[in-house]
């Protein structure tokens, strides 16, 4: 007999056996093959509230067993990718800039805000805010000697008694509050062996994201 005629007769026989006789022959005839003891965990038992159809019955443990293989695959994948993208990480190494090149970078956007168009009406404002905000900080011993807006960004040079001085308070540079929402960086230049006096460092703004939103000057009296 061919397998298409032996595959026919089984569905004949469930069929006219009834629901007693079929589900027994769908549980022992034609149980599935036990799951590696690897995969016993894709395998969950089917639901106290399965249908009592046996031919019913049978589809939905599959079912329920092939979208919990699919879904651990795909959790397997993700845990996977994850870990090729660590060893990726950990392959290349980390590159830290010199103090000579993180100058040098400094320099450039120096030298980009000084080639940059000139906003009078922008500069002058933004200018006067700035010079506004920071010599009213206290318990520093810095002081803002220049303040140059162009358009989208400004350039103010501060100045400390020494080295030692502008080591010790250039963060205060970055988080005093200001007028001006704008993103602030400085870069405090190395020392020369045996330098003593003043030391001068450029903190650069970058108020372009300001100035797209209209440059709303936030008031004195809001600043904390």
């Amino acid at each position: 007999m061919s397998r298409v005629a032996a595959a026919g007769t089984t569905v004949a026989v469930v069929l006219t056996l009834g629901v007693s006789a079929g589900f027994w022959l769908f549980t022992h005839w034609g149980r599935p093959v036990a799951a590696s003891a690897a995969h016993s965990e894709l395998l969950p038992p089917v639901p106290a509230h399965a249908p009592r159809d046996p031919i019913v019955s049978w589809n939905a443990m599959r079912t329920t067993q092939m979208e919990a293989r699919l879904a651990a695959l795909e959790a397997r994948t993700e845990v996977k990718s994850v870990e090729t993208e660590l060893e990726d990480e950990r392959a290349v190494p980390r590159v830290v800039p010199s103090a000579s090149e993180v100058e040098q970078a400094h320099r450039a956007a120096i030298e980009r805000h000084r080639s940059e168009p000139l906003n009078r009406r922008w500069a002058s404002t933004t200018s006067a805010a700035f010079s506004t905000d920071y010599s009213s900080v206290k318990d520093t011993t810095f002081a803002v000697k220049e303040v140059d807006c162009r358009s989208t960004t400004c350039a103010l040079e501060f100045e400390w008694p020494s080295h030692e001085a502008a080591v010790a308070e250039w963060k205060r540079t970055l988080i005093q509050p200001t007028q001006a929402n704008c993103g602030r960086r400085i870069v405090v230049p190395q020392a020369d062996p045996g330098q003593t006096g003043p030391v001068r460092a450029t903190l650069i703004a970058d108020c372009s994201t300001w100035v797209e939103q209209g440059s709303p000057l936030a008031s004195q009296s809001s600043l904390p």
